[in-house]
């Protein structure tokens, strides 16, 4: 399970750790929690701290008494370079998440449970600073532990191990965001699982918890449609259909697609 030796109590409470950690991504997914302006403005994002805060802690107490004091003092810079890269990026607006360099460092020189520890750690600081980071915080601790058990077993030897690992990586930490990007912040956390999001928001409808950051401006069908929040107001001519007139401005044919190519509508 790791790179460093853990005592049967030492293992014990690293499993109880990351077990809260899971539970506390099931009680988001679960509950759907509609006001998150804060970490502490309201009841469920209480609990959500108080969950990820407690795994975190448990794991700390596993892993770092047997870490080398060069690792421990790396735990601090990967938090910085975690929120850091982050921020920049978030701020730029790439669709890219780089926010997990400094735990796949750790995950690499300390091991997966290391990596599941500086994954929750971080992501609980920075929700200190943008609550939104805080639901994520099991992702994060999936990519570090996920990592340093690709390493482990020699998945970044080779450049084709490089580019497999990393696939599987990012459908695993993929699959575990887009239920929080949907219930959490109705599908629009940007990039690849603010698509993903869509599709997990459930039949019919598409919820209206936009994501502060997104934008996104959903209509519903049947008022008309127009591009989304920063997207050019080019109108995007139909397909012609032979017996029918062509039709300026229609959107996608795809409900589910419409909100990650930029136009607002509601599916049916």
């Amino acid at each position: 399970m790791s790179l460093i030796p853990l005592t049967p109590a030492r293992r014990a409470f690293a499993i109880i750790g990351g077990l809260i950690v899971a539970a506390t991504w099931f009680y988001l997914v679960l509950v759907r929690p509609t006001d998150w302006s804060a970490v502490g403005g309201s009841t469920e994002a209480l609990l959500t701290l108080a969950g990820y805060v407690g795994g975190a802690a448990l794991l700390l107490i596993a892993v770092l008494p047997a870490l080398p004091a060069r690792t421990i003092g790396l735990i601090p810079i990967a938090l910085v370079l975690n929120i850091v890269i982050g921020q920049i990026i978030g701020a730029i607006g790439i669709p890219l998440y780089l926010d997990s360099v400094g735990t796949v460092l750790i995950a690499a020189l300390a091991g997966p449970i290391a990596g599941l520890a500086t994954g929750t750690l971080s992501s609980v600081v920075w929700g200190l600073f943008n609550p939104a980071a805080l639901p994520f915080a099991a992702v994060a601790a999936a990519t570090g532990w996920l990592a340093g058990l690709m390493i482990k077993h020699g998945g970044f030897t080779t450049l084709l191990r490089v580019i497999l690992s990393g696939m599987v990586l990012g459908l695993v930490t993929g699959a575990l965001s887009a239920p929080v990007a949907a219930f959490v912040y109705g599908g629009t956390a940007g990039g690849g699982n603010g698509c993903a999001g869509v599709a997990a928001a459930g039949d019919g409808q598409l919820t209206t918890r936009l994501r502060h950051a997104a934008g996104v401006h959903l209509r519903p069908a049947g008022q008309g449609h127009r591009p989304a929040a920063g997207v050019g107001r080019r109108e995007i001519p139909a397909e012609k259909d032979p017996g029918q007139p062509a039709t300026r401005g229609k959107p996608p044919p795809c409900p589910r697609l419409t909100l990650c190519l930029g136009w607002s509508g509601r599916s049916r």
